[in-house]
């Protein structure tokens, strides 16, 4: 299958100049900075992986409303958990619900849960919207995004693996609460 060869814009940062004035140029991915494969290919990880998530909080909406597939299961999910109708948010609100009402979690663990998937919804956003900027000098990659204002992150190897902690948890905590509700009946 052909891999099709993208143009990405990345805001470059002269740190020689005293304004400190950013410009965003259109430059082939990969010809920019050293780390520009890796940057995409982590912002690939991030917005894949934050979409697993999202479809394990689908099926565990769907498993609670219908549990056998069939045709208004499908319609169920088609029409109305799989659009934007439902978003992350909202989703996120309805299985923590479906947790309380099935008492198959503590409270405390809810509260946890709830901050994991605000994450993992924070650097899918981040990474999905938000602007790669590199320093010219030190090379340095960083992303720019809006949340309460102008946000930026160093995308250091520490906190890329503080992020991918996050989306692991966040998952495996999903496919833990879907196994308890199958179990549950």
């Amino acid at each position: 299958m052909k891999r099709i060869q993208s143009i990405k814009s990345f805001k470059i940062k002269d740190e020689k100049n005293p304004a400190g004035e950013t410009k965003p140029r259109q430059i082939w991915a990969g010809h920019i900075f050293k780390d520009s494969e890796d940057f995409l290919s982590n912002r690939l990880a991030i917005i894949e992986s934050a979409l697993a998530v999202e479809s394990m909080l689908s099926s565990i909406i769907s498993f609670y409303f219908f549990k056998k597939d069939g045709e208004r299961k499908t319609e169920f999910e088609e029409m109305i958990v799989n659009t934007s109708w439902c978003s992350f948010a909202e989703k996120k609100r309805l299985v923590i619900a479906i947790m309380k009402k099935k008492n198959l979690i503590e409270a405390k663990e809810i509260q946890e849960y709830d901050k994991l998937l605000a994450r993992v919804m924070q650097w899918r956003n981040a990474f999905t919207h938000g602007a790669p900027h590199v320093s010219v000098e030190s090379q340095e990659v960083s992303i720019h995004y809006f949340r309460d204002g102008s946000t930026q992150e160093l995308l250091s190897d520490e906190f890329l693996f503080k992020v991918e902690k996050i989306l692991n948890d966040a998952f495996d905590f999903t496919m833990s609460f879907y196994a308890a509700l199958e179990a549950a009946g």
